[in-house]
């Protein structure tokens, strides 16, 4: 698809000479697209294998003949046997060659069918990046800046993910020029900015010199033609730099010649004549290295300018003469520039008639083109000979002619404000009620937590309320129970025969019941202590003889003991404790003990007498905590 990328490149050219400033940058931000799309033919975006002869021969048929391709392809777009990622790089060409021809409304048509249930335009962020910039460039074309400044921005959003410092480069360009030709300079020269800090990482001199050239129009356009002489002469140095590596590089050196003609163009305006000859001449020999006639034909008009302007129209008439006898070697095409140069110098030197034909000539072609700034100036320009030959009535009918076009361009201009203010509004409209929406949505979630807090603390209150019932209900059975106790035990003692035993022998019999009974607890406290840790030993123990790891790994993996860091090392103090008679806590926590029992027991590959051992040592707790418990009731 080389030759009709080369076309878009002529017709992104064609928009760069059309004289607005502008214009020049919107045919920049073109100009990437159609490197961005040619990308996707060339493969120079994509690393991804061939998908199917089927699919190069498309688009092999497509870059020679896309009218009797378009057959073919159409039916590999309906095949089975083409994957979904072939069938996208296919309505990817179909786009970028119907927006070559001016079919917008065909290249949508494209675009949309590439969307319609395509994952991978969702999982492959630079097919997604290119659709983006050519749905950006569909509305650049037709002047609609406002329709295509979101798609330019997500276009920016998806470079940025990627990461491709290219990618992001072209789509702050994109923007810079956008912003331009809705007259917002500041951002504009803000985003241009930023695509020359991107390119700056790339050593990309091509690209790094146009965005140069960018900058240099934007300052030219505010007025401040020194800033714009600095970066134009950093564009030269950039461009120099890339045909110094590649030297073949075609588009490089019309670039060169474009940016030196911009150079001897702003000095022909600062009023530095020598310097803007010097400069035109330059790049009037870079044009013709590479025999590009139309581009020479237009340096010529140029330096015709510049004598024009220093008062020389002998001089001016020569080299005008040269452009006119090359531009009778080229296909018929004329050039406007030639005939407004002409007109300007035949003026200077008097010849009313020659000015008034090359005027005419000039009109004809500003009317075949559709440019109304060219066929008002040339209206002028006639209106202004009739006047100087005497001619009222031809000057009158020019004058007439030349307010109903300039009526006629006003009123095109104020729609098309219009039609952008409207779009704006629209735009702005759409941003608040999508604002406002998701101010009602983050509203709304506000409340849902609010309330999800509320039931919370609700849960929270009436779980507490009820631990402390279940509390002051225990306490209360305990008391009950304790009163009881007491009532029996007085009983007892009111139930003694007669009162004839002893007090001081009742007493003793029963100071002496209540030393057994407490020496018998101290025992049995003893003996469980000394049960549980001789059970929490034989743990520690059999598990490092069985699992080859330390208790720090049992406590981690059995989850019953805590580990701390102590000055950098890995301590289990509560675990230590348990393994320690003298350090054993009065109130022990037994059933930690056994857990860990019970984790080795099912985790560890045990031997008979080892698991016999724990099963032993286990069942000794137990029974002590049963003994306890009988004695406690009774």
């Amino acid at each position: 698809m080389t030759s009709a990328f080369v076309e878009l490149g002529n017709a992104c050219y064609g928009l760069w000479r059309r004289g607005s400033l502008a214009h020049r940058l919107v045919a920049v931000a073109a100009g990437s697209v159609m490197l961005s799309c040619a990308g996707i033919a060339m493969a120079q975006d994509f690393s991804d294998p061939d998908y199917g002869s089927e699919v190069a021969m498309c688009r092999e048929a497509l870059r020679a003949d896309a009218a009797e391709a378009r057959g073919a392809c159409d039916a590999l777009l309906q095949s089975d046997e083409v994957t979904r990622e072939g069938k996208t790089r296919i309505q990817l060409d179909y786009a970028s060659l119907a927006i070559t021809r001016g079919e917008f409304a065909e290249a949508e048509r494209y675009l949309d069918d590439a969307l319609l249930d395509n994952d991978i335009l969702r999982r492959k962020n630079i097919y997604r990046y290119h659709l983006l910039r050519m749905k950006s460039l569909i509305h650049l074309r037709q002047d609609q800046f406002e329709q295509a400044l979101p798609y330019t921005r997500e276009a920016l959003s998806v470079a940025l993910a990627m990461g491709r410092e290219h990618s992001i480069a072209t789509s702050y360009n994109d923007l810079g020029a956008i912003y331009l030709e809705t007259g917002r300079y500041t951002e504009a020269l803000a985003n241009l900015q930023k695509a020359l800090q991107e390119l700056e990482k790339t050593e990309n001199y091509y690209s790094t010199g146009l965005t140069l050239a960018n900058i240099a129009n934007v300052y030219r356009d505010l007025d401040d033609p020194e800033s714009s002489v600095e970066y134009l002469m950093r564009s030269i140095d950039a461009h120099e730099r890339n045909l110094a590596r590649n030297p073949d590089d075609a588009y490089g050196i019309r670039a060169l010649g474009q940016v030196r003609e911009d150079l001897g163009i702003t000095y022909t305006h600062m009023g530095e004549y020598a310097s803007a000859r010097q400069a035109l001449s330059e790049a009037f020999d870079t044009f013709s290295d590479a025999d590009w006639h139309p581009d020479q034909i237009r340096v010529l008009a140029a330096l015709a300018d510049v004598e024009v302007a220093s008062g020389n129209a002998r001089a001016a008439l020569r080299l005008l003469e040269q452009a006119l006898e090359m531009e009778q070697a080229l296909p018929p095409k004329r050039s406007v520039e030639i005939r407004r140069a002409l007109v300007a110098s035949y003026q200077l030197q008097e010849d009313l008639d020659s000015a008034r034909r090359y005027a005419r000539e000039g009109l004809e072609l500003a009317r075949a083109s559709g440019q109304s700034p060219d066929e008002l100036y040339f209206l002028e320009q006639l209106m202004t000979i009739a006047i100087g030959r005497g001619d009222a009535r031809d000057a009158l009918a020019h004058q007439q002619s030349y307010f109903a076009l300039f009526r006629q361009s006003l009123e095109e201009r104020y729609q098309s404000r219009i039609a952008e203010l409207q779009n704006a509004i629209e735009v702005r409209q759409q941003a608040q009620s999508i604002s406002a929406l998701k101010d009602e949505r983050e509203s709304l979630q506000r409340s849902v937590r609010i309330q999800r807090w509320l039931i919370s603390g609700a849960g929270v209150i009436v779980l507490l309320l009820l631990a402390i019932i279940v509390l002051v209900l225990r306490q209360r059975a305990a008391q009950r129970a304790y009163v009881s106790r007491e009532i029996a035990l007085h009983r007892q003692e009111f139930d003694t025969d007669d009162g004839t035993v002893d007090t001081d022998e009742t007493d003793e019999g029963e100071a002496g019941e209540n030393d057994t009974g407490n020496d018998s607890t101290v025992d049995t406290q003893d003996n469980f202590a000394a049960a549980l840790v001789g059970l929490m030993c034989s743990c520690v123990e059999i598990w490092e003889q069985a699992s080859g790891e330390t208790r720090i790994e049992l406590a981690e993996k059995s989850r019953a003991w805590q580990v701390t860091v102590d000055n950098g090392r890995l301590r289990t103090r509560t675990m230590d404790r348990y393994c320690d008679l003298k350090k054993l806590p009065k109130v022990p926590r037994w059933r930690q003990v056994v857990r860990t029992c019970r984790y080795i027991l099912i985790n560890c590959d045990l031997s008979a007498a080892q698991r016999q051992r724990l099963n032993d040592e286990l069942e000794r707790v137990f029974a002590i905590q049963r003994n306890q418990a009988l004695r406690d009731e009774a």
